[in-house]
């Protein structure tokens, strides 16, 4: 959430994912609030999110950055442990793994 000029344009940048939009809070003028949902394959490692926000009249504010860093991680982790006893180590055995 972040206070600024009241009917503003204003978005957010998380790491490389930016210009997400933000509504302004219609009980709170000049309050903006904006949300990301995670989509598959993004991955963010100590990212910075930055607002961005612009008067009615155009005039871009400097741009507002957190002080900590956040992670985003939209991508699977498949861990495969194979265990001997699951299949015959002679020259003939043959396996597959389906994912």
């Amino acid at each position: 959430m972040a206070s600024v000029f009241a009917k503003a344009s204003a978005a957010f940048d998380l790491g490389r994912i930016t210009g997400i939009p933000m509504m302004e809070n219609a009980d709170s003028p000049g309050t903006y609030t904006g949300s990301y949902t995670v989509q598959w394959g993004d991955f963010e490692e100590d990212a910075v999110i930055t607002g961005r926000f612009a008067s009615y009249i155009g005039i871009d504010s400097v741009p507002v950055s957190s002080s900590r860093l956040v992670k985003i991680d939209g991508t699977a982790h498949v861990a495969v442990n194979p265990s001997n006893d699951l299949v015959p180590a002679d020259e003939s055995a043959r396996s597959g793994l389906t994912i």
